[in-house]
């Protein structure tokens, strides 16, 4: 692919996240006064449901092969927003419940092939210590239910990372996607701490801002799309392909 057409691509691809960078300022600037909860909904997920516009265009492009890895992260990012609105209104458990069906669509959006062990190793182990450090503040359903729910969003993390797994496999596209699930597992773990163990300075943005750019990683991953193994020899689909 030529150069000047990968870059007329790219800033194509820029062009359709606009709204979801215009709705991202939106919420950290209070431009728009909340006075209701409806209100406060619609503005914390309206960044997602740009996303999810944005994934909508690229599937309409795709052929067939392709359709089924962005409707995964459709409904990854549907089950989302579902969870940012629960969680506005209170609804803690419900809320995590729906991000965790979420991260199983992006899981089974990126596969199990290849299996990249060490990066499943070291995910593992980052969300024992994390549990170890957090149970002894949780107590009723939250000591299975919240290490259960860090298993799955590591495990999101493992089958990102493992894209990488195989150098000759590399995009930047990937690269990318692993940096924003990375930013999911940050996001999610200083909500843990900042509940549970002791209030952190600004969490309010650290979370929102590294939430907003996991997600971001979610739908730019459709550019880059999984293809199922019996139709391996259709070639890659991606303006990133390096």
């Amino acid at each position: 692919m030529k150069t000047s057409n990968r870059c007329f691509q790219f800033g194509g691809v820029l062009t359709k996240l606009i709204p979801y960078f215009i709705a991202v300022v939106i919420y950290f600037t209070d431009f728009i006064p909340i006075e209701s909860d409806i209100v406060g909904i619609v503005i914390k997920c309206l960044p997602i449901w740009c996303l999810i516009i944005f994934v909508g265009l690229h599937t309409i492009n795709y052929e067939k092969e392709y359709k089924w890895f962005c409707y995964m992260v459709m409904f990854g990012l549907l089950f989302g927003s579902l969870g940012d609105a629960l969680l506005y209104i209170g609804n803690f458990i419900e809320g995590a419940a729906s991000f965790a069906v979420g991260h199983i669509f992006y899981i089974t959006a990126y596969g199990w092939n290849p299996r990249a062990w060490i990066f499943g190793v070291i995910c593992y182990a980052l969300i024992i210590g994390l549990s170890i450090y957090i149970i002894p503040y949780l107590d009723g359903f939250l000591i299975v239910g919240l290490p259960l729910y860090g298993a799955i969003i590591v495990t999101m993390l493992w089958r990102a990372s493992a894209r990488i797994y195989l150098k000759k496999d590399w995009t930047i596209t990937k690269w990318f996607v692993v940096f924003c699930a990375i930013n999911f597992v940050v996001s999610d773990a200083f909500i843990g701490i900042d509940m549970f163990v002791t209030d952190i300075p600004n969490s309010h943005y650290i979370i929102m801002s590294t939430y907003y750019v996991a997600q971001l990683g979610m739908a730019i991953s459709v550019l880059d799309p999984r293809i199922p193994e019996k139709h391996k020899d259709i070639g890659k689909c991606t303006i990133f392909y390096c």
